[in-house]
């Protein structure tokens, strides 16, 4: 019969450290211990299997594998928070709630919607010190006894709204240089990065914005055998996009399309020079501004980050030589150019 009463109790260990029970040269119980210090074994179907176990601790481990809940990393303080969770996931503390000290004041029983102690926050603090209290994902409510009267605070008090990002302009250039075939198509991306942090949780809502140009040039020769007829026109094959990738803690949740400019100022050449056989095309964009919206599902702290691209493509056909004449000897340069002059994110809960 199962019951909330964990088979096996633990005190007193190094708070999330890794262990395992190892008998006759098996695991039979692995983890972490919490946040408190305790490992708790939950109750086996055949309990007695622990008997005569091995209790390891791996104090000093770089390496760990198995289920460890989720670890987040408080940079700032250099301790480790550990939730448990049915998923493993590893978080970094993207942001701090810093609340101004003023006077002398005792600081008790720090903990997160009553639920997840914080207990390194605790401790004395004087007038012109800073409290900076980790933003965690999942959590709404910082509680604390402060000279031993009971306060709450919520992380969207303190935190305010998200507001507007402004990413650096980028620039991309590919390069292409073939001795042995033509060059079929060229492309470049640049991308640049924006990113907001979730106040409360709920859906952020983002407007996302960016003004994009680019170029590409194509150029093949071919060499015949014998001199051959004017070659044809060439048709424009191309698309200049922005696009969005959106990540939460790091884990990719989307891609937007914000837009596609498919009027470049194309031009091209198909020439016939003696027995060879020179096409080229170019494919200039002017500055153009692309707009689009996402609307994310998100927990207090998150971190979600925007990759904003403008990606360009350009192809030009190949040559056909007509019926009685042999393509001896091909080659190719090209140059593939993707500019991001401005990308704005406007983010609000």
């Amino acid at each position: 019969q199962h019951t909330d009463t964990p088979f096996l109790k633990i005190v007193n260990v190094t708070p999330d450290m890794p262990y395992r029970i190892i008998k006759d040269g098996h695991t039979i119980a692995a983890g972490m211990s919490d946040h408190t210090g305790q490992i708790l074994v939950e109750e086996h179907n055949d309990a007695t299997t622990l008997a005569g176990g091995m209790l390891h601790l791996y104090r000093d481990a770089l390496t760990y594998r198995g289920h460890l809940d989720t670890l987040i990393f408080d940079e700032m303080h250099q301790r480790i928070i550990h939730l448990g969770t049915p998923k493993s996931e590893i978080y970094t503390v993207h942001m701090y709630a810093r609340i101004p000290v003023t006077g002398t004041v005792n600081i008790t029983d720090t903990s997160l919607d009553n639920t997840q102690d914080i207990p390194y926050i605790d401790g004395h603090y004087r007038g012109g010190d800073d409290l900076s209290i980790p933003v965690l994902p999942g959590f709404d409510t910082i509680h604390m006894r402060i000279n031993g009267i009971q306060t709450s605070l919520r992380y969207a008090d303190i935190l305010g709204s998200t507001g507007i990002t402004i990413a650096e302009p980028k620039t991309s250039q590919i390069t292409q240089n073939s001795v042995s075939s033509p060059i079929r198509y060229a492309e470049s991306a640049a991308g640049t990065v924006a990113f907001a942090i979730a106040t409360s949780d709920g859906r952020l809502k983002a407007v996302i914005s960016e003004t994009i140009s680019g170029s590409i040039r194509i150029t093949n020769t071919y060499k015949l055998q014998a001199v051959p007829p004017p070659p044809s026109a060439i048709l424009r094959d191309d698309p200049l996009t922005g696009e969005v990738d959106i990540f939460v803690n790091g884990l990719f949740r989307e891609q937007i399309t914000l837009g596609v400019n498919p009027y470049p100022d194309f031009a091209f050449t198909s020439v016939r020079q003696g027995s060879d056989v020179v096409q080229s095309v170019r494919y200039s964009y002017p500055q153009y501004t692309l707009a689009g919206t996402a609307s994310i599902d998100v927990r207090t702290g998150d971190l979600v980050e925007f990759y904003v691209y403008s990606k360009i493509h350009g192809a030009i056909s190949r040559y056909v030589p007509p019926e009685g004449h042999v393509v001896v000897q091909s080659y190719g340069t090209s140059e593939a150019i993707a500019v991001i002059q401005s990308a704005h994110i406007n983010t609000d809960m």
